[in-house]
């Protein structure tokens, strides 16, 4: 991967959350005004009505399912014991990570 290429990804993701468990990422699904990046799933799960639910809201709405072993997974939930087998990249345009926030040059009173 060229420098470009890295900075350009880079730059994607750090307009994301991502998020996991079923229940978080079934009701960010079902609220269109909010912008799915991808919905990842590990091989795991055991076939259930959440997760087919899951699978056809995303389908309809365009957004990309991977599939992922458990332990790929947990590297992108960060948390395995909890992500139920389900994690979810939220685009949120405002969304600033803590160090930019430290590193920008706020004077009292700004909304950030």
């Amino acid at each position: 991967m060229t420098e470009s290429t890295w900075a350009q990804q880079r730059e994607l993701f750090d307009d994301m959350i991502t998020l996991y468990g079923r229940k978080t990422s079934l009701e960010i699904l079902k609220n269109t005004n909010l912008k799915v990046f991808r919905l990842h799933l590990a091989t795991s799960n055991k076939p259930a009505p959440i997760i087919s639910e899951m699978k056809q809201l995303a389908t309809s709405r365009n957004i990309e399912i991977r599939i992922h072993n458990k332990k790929n997974l947990s590297h992108i939930s960060r948390n395995a014991r909890q992500d139920q087998g389900v994690a979810i990249d939220l685009i949120a345009p405002q969304y600033r990570k803590l160090e930019h926030l430290i590193r920008a040059d706020l004077k009292p009173g700004t909304e950030f």
